[in-house]
């Protein structure tokens, strides 16, 4: 079974996906509370929740990091046509939030098809130098943290790259690998020299305008329900130069996530997570 699920995650290492992207902890002391949606036999439930620091950038934008973290209790976890995947994941972030790749390098899913950590951070991140680093985290640590759904529970890390313009629009390129240990716990130490884990996922996610009162852009993931086994948790934190500002404009910001499923059956989950700023 273990020898299954590996040759499944290797298939889909071209998938395009993210759980909510843009965002996310270097390190697990910085990260705030995970939210919880609870549970249901019957219904699935998600939540989104996020920190932006400074929280109090005044009137004017100021460079800040953006911490996300998607959560998903599935009332059938693996069952596709009973909305046992999420399918698309959007989020919509408040209108004093600005996101500015400008000169970044970019990353396309192609380079870092069936890289270890160390060989994607070699590739793309601060290991590749000036002219190729398109990591938007902290030069540091692993973007954050992803696992799988119940039953498997298959651990893993993420590194998040500001991805090639689509259409005119920014995109990101989500990075995760995986360890195929049911309850296990991922090594995403030292991300310049890991070579752990045993698969890698790549995923990608567009930035557009919002077109929403109250917010400015909108980050969309499709396609996450093509992966083998269902994504229940996702982290991590853009921070890097000015690619993502904030300013305080009125308390509290806004972020707005929307979770579709699969099949059919489990109604669209909207989470609406506040953070007070001065």
């Amino acid at each position: 079974m273990r020898t299954k699920r590996r040759a499944a995650f290797v298939l889909v290492t071209a998938a395009a996906l993210a759980v909510g992207l843009i965002a996310f902890a270097a390190s697990a002391a910085a990260d705030p509370t995970p939210c919880n949606p609870g549970t249901s036999t019957t219904d699935n439930k998600s939540c989104v929740n996020f920190q932006v620091l400074p929280s109090n950038p005044h009137a004017t934008l100021t460079n800040a990091s953006l911490f996300v973290h998607t959560h998903t209790n599935y009332a059938h976890p693996g069952d596709k046509a009973n909305g046992g995947f999420t399918k698309t994941v959007t989020l919509l972030f408040d209108s004093d939030f600005a996101i500015t790749p400008g000169t970044i390098p970019t990353c396309t899913t192609a380079q870092l098809s069936g890289k270890n950590i160390s060989q994607a951070w070699a590739t793309c991140g601060p290991g590749a130098g000036a002219t190729h680093n398109a990591y938007l985290s902290p030069a540091t640590a692993v973007s954050g943290k992803t696992s799988t759904a119940p039953p498997s529970n298959f651990p893993g890390c993420t590194l998040v790259f500001n991805g090639p313009p689509s259409n005119g629009n920014p995109t990101v390129t989500l990075y995760a690998r995986v360890t195929l240990t049911p309850n296990g716990t991922a090594n995403c130490s030292s991300p310049a020299t890991n070579t752990s884990g045993n698969s890698t996922v790549l995923l990608k996610g567009t930035i557009t305008p919002a077109g929403v009162a109250g917010f400015g852009k909108k980050l969309t993931v499709p396609g996450i329900d093509a992966l083998p086994l269902p994504l229940d948790d996702f982290t991590a934190i853009a921070k890097r130069g000015s690619y993502f500002r904030a300013k305080c404009s009125a308390t509290p910001w806004h972020v707005r996530g929307t979770f579709a499923y699969s099949g059919t059956g489990q109604a669209t989950d909207v989470s609406n997570p506040t953070e007070a700023c001065s």
